[in-house]
């Protein structure tokens, strides 16, 4: 009775997987050419947080984006700017 929605269901799914995967790796490189362009305080700083991102991918994203750039953005809040 139903059986003409399986493939529309099955074609959603397929679009929403894509733009979570497409979201991701935009995500990944925006941060990896963050890390790429950040000038980092110690001397390996920035070739440790390349290689993670490059090993790690889009979990070394998330791990990068909490530890580096929202405590840079919770600094610029709190100077003013």
């Amino acid at each position: 009775m139903l059986e003409f929605l399986i493939p529309v269901v099955g074609f959603g799914f397929f679009i929403l997987v894509f733009l979570v995967v497409l979201a991701a790796g935009a995500a990944w490189i925006y941060t990896l050419v963050d890390a790429v362009q950040r000038d980092f305080d110690g001397e390996n700083d920035k070739l440790l947080w390349v290689l993670v991102l490059l090993f790690a991918g889009v979990l070394g994203s998330i791990i990068y984006y909490f530890v580096v750039m929202r405590d840079d953005d919770d600094d610029d809040e709190s100077n003013g700017e």
